[in-house]
């Protein structure tokens, strides 16, 4: 097996498995600590994802770019650079535990976040971006498999009730040590020496300096994950947050499906920019066709079946989430077309433009989950989330298509009718079955995108004999 289709398929192997058995653990959760508790577990994570974040800005992407393209000081970058980040993410875990003391008192609340927040301290020390770097996808998969089985084992073990909370939060931490440690092992076999911290101040200067502009988009697409739901636990409850953190975590899940395409996506596309704009544009719309060919279905489906499937994977106590999942899953379509359009801006090395335009998203996103969340509560929020998201698709769009031939009504328009279709036929089965009502939804938008001219045999034939 050739090593970019054996790390290819580590890579899938490996999100597809940690983000399932991540759904499994959210799904157990939810049905024994009941919406308030799984809102303060929401609350913890967001909170986590910044300090990820400020922990090392960017300095995951430089990293896996110094070490997949330089020989022989990598052992000491990366020294300097586990070194930095495990202080940084020591730093912010004690801000939040500061910050958030006056505002649940030494709570079991208060203890669950700042718990979770201490899982910053390992998931910073772990060289993963080293093992990427390096193509070394199997250590990177088994640490991340690991770390989940770890968390999912120890928390069947320890948590059946609300006030195990901070249980929940420990089984995190050590699951991601053990991870970072498996890292750790991965780095050694690879590299030949340990990975030692090394006390380097003058160098971690320059390592911010260049790290902190690569950082930035990092920041405006963990404020699309995280932010929302601190939104909605500083204007509503505890419940109404747990709510809308058990929706986003499965709209986190399906978009499985985006991580995968991005993966197959961006290497095609790069070498379209190369042979030409002709070329160019005939993968680009190949992408777009692909992504709605599955996500539209997808979305479909979500929107029509919200309610039992908040039930069937949450319990009754998660019902008030039906219309929540409903009007979030646009916010899944739009997602996956958007990363179209950033692999076609990124393979034309045009990431300044990528950036301006994803700071604008974020902010319309940010101030319509906010005005939204006030007005509508919940609901509000994830039409807010689906709204923003939208906003940055028509930017994106109307970037791209400055310089590439999309022929998006030639595109759209006959996945659109699919949809259409596929809607009325789930509506028309309403009184019926659910599952049948899914397979005909899902038969008749695949036979009208053929019958329309979605998807053409020279479509499959392209496919088939250039890009697979």
């Amino acid at each position: 097996m050739k090593p970019l289709t054996k790390n290819l398929l580590s890579s899938s192997a490996s999100d597809a498995g940690s983000r399932l058995l991540g759904f499994l653990v959210t799904a157990y959760l939810a049905r024994v600590l009941g919406p308030p508790a799984f809102g303060i577990i929401s609350i913890a994570l967001s909170v986590l994802g910044y300090a990820v974040l400020f922990a090392g800005p960017g300095m995951n992407v430089m990293g896996t770019r110094l070490v997949a393209s330089t020989r022989g000081a990598e052992a000491e970058f990366s020294s300097d650079v586990v070194s930095l980040r495990t202080l940084l993410a020591a730093a912010c875990a004690a801000a939040a535990a500061l910050v958030l003391l006056p505002v649940y008192g030494a709570s079991w609340q208060w203890l669950t976040i700042v718990i979770f927040a201490l899982a910053a301290i390992p998931m910073a020390g772990a060289p993963d971006w080293y093992l990427q770097g390096k193509g070394a996808m199997g250590w990177l998969a088994a640490s991340r498999i690991g770390s989940y089985v770890i968390y999912f084992t120890l928390v069947v073990l320890l948590v059946h009730g609300p006030l195990d909370s901070p249980w929940t939060a420990a089984a995190f931490t050590c699951a991601n040590g053990a991870g970072a440690l498996l890292a750790a092992a991965g780095f050694s076999r690879i590299a030949g020496i340990p990975l030692q911290p090394a006390w380097r101040p003058g160098r971690w200067k320059e390592l911010l300096r260049t790290s902190i502009p690569l950082g930035i988009s990092s920041l405006l697409a963990q404020t699309v994950v995280n932010l929302p739901v601190l939104v909605v636990a500083v204007f509503l409850t505890d419940r109404d947050t747990g709510l809308f953190g058990a929706v986003m975590k499965l709209v986190f899940f399906v978009l499985m499906v985006d991580r995968i395409f991005y993966l197959l996506f961006l290497p095609a596309v790069s070498r379209a920019h190369a042979e030409g704009a002709a070329r160019l544009s005939l993968v680009t719309v190949l992408g777009l066709k692909a992504v709605m060919l599955v996500a539209l279905p997808i979305a479909g489906l979500g929107i029509r079946f919200a309610l039992p499937i908040i039930g069937l994977v949450y319990g009754g106590s998660f019902a008030d989430a039906g219309s929540v999942l409903a009007c979030a899953m646009p916010y899944f379509l739009f997602t996956v077309i958007n990363t179209v359009m950033m692999s076609v801006l990124y393979a034309s090395r045009r990431e300044k433009e990528f950036l301006y335009l994803q700071l604008i998203g974020t902010a319309a996103l940010v101030c319509l989950c906010g005005v939204l969340t006030v007005l509508l509560g919940t609901v509000g929020s994830a039409i807010g989330l689906s709204a923003g998201e939208l906003v940055m698709t028509v930017l994106l769009v109307r970037r791209v298509g400055r310089t590439v031939a999309l022929s998006l009504p030639k595109t759209v328009l006959p996945f659109a009718g699919a949809a259409l279709l596929m809607a009325g036929g789930m509506t028309a089965l309403t009184g019926g079955s659910q599952v049948v009502s899914a397979a005909a939804g899902i038969g008749t938008f695949l036979l009208a995108v053929l019958l329309l001219g979605g998807i053409t045999r020279n479509d499959l034939r392209i496919v088939r004999e250039k890009l697979a």
